[in-house]
């Protein structure tokens, strides 16, 4: 599977949807209705056959279950299965063009988000591809054939997910009906969602959780003892959902989750109901309490695929094939961005707006394992004790630390889902994919670009912009070449769709097209980007002293040579560092309120006499304390770190 965006696939047996099969099997009446109660799938609970040989939807391990975990009394989750035939030779696909033809239409996008029947049907639908053809890592020995399923699956997926955007147009953008549809839409989402994760086992222990538990579950994470789904359907309509909630109708962040703002008030429904189920919640824990644990569940998912394509990248899953490696490359890539990266990275920054920047780290870092030690044992990854894991594969160590910082600053810069318009987000893919390919065709920047972008109106005025066209010469086609003036807008390290040779080439037709006399070796972070109201919080979670004690074990680690330093390391922690100057500055401007004069003297004494931000970083490591406290504070005199 190369580029195709458009082979793709839906799986579906509900409630007077019948497979085009002769033939069904069902399960007894307990099974079904054990099924039932759990919302995911209306009638059967047992594989369904094509021509009596050929299962659509089995009953898969499900990708979330964690080391440790009790098992249920009911049934596992259906998933559809990418190896039936009705998959692989996408019958699906039509009936999803139908359904997007459809919602085009407004009235009937709006009557299925108001409709409690239709909207229960799309979900339980949208459940059978949840989490669906998952992957384990082989540990030991290679796998003997190769996975050729998973092109299908991703299809499949990918056509599922572009029926996102129709569904959010019946939303609308009228006032008080229109937040009314966006509560029982979001409220009905994330109980289906909650009631998927409940289902799963996902992170469940047996008592309250301990250093044992927490240990089981960071093992889990590397991948060792569960399976990695790139197909997570529900979590991105979330994620979907809150964008189009921030960007198109303002909420703020209390608004954007109604359902936990139901949990936090001891409402019913929703989140409230998962959070009363909530197996790891210890006696006594409040509803808020509970509401920032389902918040650490919808974050696991889209974590442990950042850490799988970490691996990937660091040589961990060679074992298993071509497969562990395309898959990841898709993932990242600029064609499948609004279906896999973009929406996981806003559903990340979602759980960072509502449980806070220090809480998401803490959870990040206890998830994000580095390679096993010769002794076979695991380690999480602690800011405190980088220097003191020399046992480790250091090449491998290093490339999970760069990834980890990346993935941050993705989380902290990232704006597709927190603030982007369309057309701001056509103009930063074009100014990448050209400054990457050097010069491309028409059809290859539109074969390289979301269909979404794509089909903007302004996508050719937007590509004259940034782009001068070069006549046909001879042989040669016509091309886009970038203008000088668009590399203003050139930010690699913040792009999160380049591969490493992508990377090092636009790096390098960049440093052709620089200003002559300077000698910077990469662009310097521009200003963030606007935020969307909801994501406010977003412009000042740098500000964390966990995080400034990993970049200074990081710096520290590149300076002396020792630990995990590289040369990526290194780049990727001075622009992370970068982002802590810009949110220092954002508090500043919030504090000074509407002196802005204050304001701007401020951020004047900041920039010293090279014009550039020069920062003093005071950070306090308390070895008795998990978060290490910290603070910034201009100075013309350089750069100073004290550590006690």
């Amino acid at each position: 599977m190369a580029g195709e965006e458009e082979r793709v696939s839906e799986g579906h047996e509900e409630d007077g949807v019948e497979a085009p099969t002769p033939s069904r099997r069902r399960a007894p009446p307990r099974a079904r209705a054990a099924a039932r109660a759990d919302g995911h799938i209306g009638t059967d609970a047992t594989p369904m056959e094509v021509d009596g040989t050929d299962p659509l939807v089995e009953a898969e391990r499900p990708c979330a279950r964690a080391p440790g975990a009790h098992t249920h009394a009911h049934a596992p989750p259906l998933v559809v299965s990418a190896r039936s035939r009705v998959v692989s030779s996408h019958m699906y696909a039509q009936l999803c063009y139908d359904i997007r033809y459809a919602l085009n239409h407004a009235p009937i996008a709006a009557s299925l988000v108001e409709s409690d029947e239709l909207l229960a049907l799309l979900l339980r639908s949208l459940a059978l591809v949840e989490g669906m053809h998952p992957m384990a890592r082989a540990m030991v020995v290679h796998v003997e054939h190769e996975d050729l399923a998973w092109g299908d699956a991703f299809s499949l997926c990918t056509e599922v997910e572009h029926l996102f955007p129709q569904l959010l147009a019946g939303i609308g953008v009228d006032g008080a009906r229109a937040r009314e549809r966006y509560a029982r839409l979001a409220r009905s989402v994330c109980a289906a969602l909650g009631g998927w994760l409940r289902a799963s086992g996902a992170f469940e222990s047996s008592g309250d959780e301990g250093e044992e538990w927490r240990a089981a579950k960071a093992r889990a994470a590397d991948g060792v003892r569960t399976r990695v789904s790139y197909h997570l359907p529900m979590h991105r309509l979330l994620a979907a959902i809150a964008s189009y909630g921030a960007v198109q109708l303002g909420l703020s962040a209390d608004e954007l989750v109604p359902a936990a703002a139901d949990a936090s008030r001891g409402a019913a429904g929703g989140f409230a109901h998962s959070a009363r189920h909530e197996p790891r919640a210890p006696r006594g824990t409040t509803m808020a309490a509970s509401t920032t644990l389902l918040f650490d569940r919808l974050a696991e998912l889209p974590l442990r695929l950042q850490l799988a394509c970490a691996q990937v990248r660091a040589h961990m899953w060679a074992r298993n094939g071509y497969a562990a490696l395309k898959q990841a490359s898709l993932y990242r890539s600029a064609l499948f961005a609004d279906v896999c990266l973009a929406p996981d990275i806003g559903l990340l920054q979602l759980c960072v707006v509502q449980q806070g920047f220090a809480h998401f780290l803490r959870s990040t870092l206890a998830r994000w394992t580095l390679p096993p030690m010769r002794g076979g044992s695991q380690r999480a990854l602690d800011p405190r004790d980088i220097a003191a894991q020399r046992e480790l594969d250091e090449p491998s160590g290093a490339v999970l630390l760069e990834d980890l910082l990346a993935t941050i600053v993705l989380v902290l810069r990232e704006r597709t889902h927190s603030g982007d318009t369309a057309e701001q987000s056509a103009q930063r893919t074009l100014v990448h994919r050209l400054a990457s390919a050097g010069s491309a065709t028409h059809s290859e920047l539109v074969n390289a670009i979301p269909r979404r972008l794509v089909e903007l109106p302004t996508f050719d005025a937007t590509l004259s912009t940034l782009a001068t066209h070069a006549p046909p010469r001879g042989l040669q086609q016509g091309a886009y070449v970038i203008k000088p003036e668009a590399w203003a807008a050139f930010d690699p390290l913040g792009y999160p769709h380049y591969s490493r040779a992508e990377l090092h080439r636009s790096l390098d037709r960049w440093q052709l097209a620089r200003p002559a006399g300077d000698v910077s070796s990469a662009p310097a972070a521009p200003p963030p980007p606007p935020l969307a109201r909801g994501f406010s919080a977003l412009r000042t979670a740098a500000r964390c002293g966990l995080l400034h004690a990993l970049l200074l074990r990081a710096l520290y680690d590149s300076y002396s040579g020792s630990g995990l330093a590289s040369d990526s390391v290194t780049a990727v922690a001075l622009r992370l560092l970068a982002e802590c100057a810009f949110a220092e500055e954002a508090a500043a401007d919030e504090r000074a309120g509407s002196a802005d004069g204050g304001a701007r003297a401020l951020a004047a004494g900041a920039r010293g006499d090279a014009g550039g931000a020069v920062w003093r970083m005071d950070v306090d490591v308390d070895s008795d304390s998990a978060v290490p406290s910290s603070s910034y504070s201009p100075t013309r005199g350089g750069h100073r770190v004290r550590v006690r």
